[in-house]
């Protein structure tokens, strides 16, 4: 719970200019299945290998989470990874991440409103898979 102009910043723990949005240095948040009425308000996520996991639907009436004002960017593989999950995300900006900025797997609730999913390619994240025969 991070306020306007003091956000709270998850990120991998290496500080040299080398691993500065590196993806991929720590696992990423994970709510499981008996996790409920969660909240992340004003936060940072980044260089995680998924940014925020969450699995199962709800259990009582609020979303299992709900996300706002939170930035999301420079994931391995998923920013956002819901799994038969319910998700609010409001004002939300997921972007750069290695596969999929938002990966929503085998149905769920999900309600987003003025959020912005957005990849650009870079060095360490370049979005053309290769494939070996």
């Amino acid at each position: 719970m991070g306020q306007l102009h003091d956000s709270v910043q998850f990120r991998g723990d290496r500080l040299e200019y080398y691993f500065v949005d590196l993806p991929g240095k720590w696992e990423g948040i994970h709510f499981l299945v008996t996790s409920h009425d969660n909240e992340i308000n004003y936060a940072v996520i980044k260089e995680a290998q998924v940014g925020v996991r969450v699995d199962s639907l709800k259990t009582t009436g609020a979303p299992k989470l709900t996300l706002r004002n939170t930035v999301i960017k420079y994931t391995l593989s998923s920013g956002l990874l819901g799994i038969t999950a319910d998700i609010y995300g409001e004002n939300c900006l997921i972007f750069n991440c290695g596969d999929w900025d938002c990966q929503l797997e085998y149905g769920g609730n999900y309600n987003f409103e003025n959020c912005t999913f957005a990849d650009y390619s870079n060095i360490v994240i370049n979005h053309q898979a290769l494939w070996c025969a």
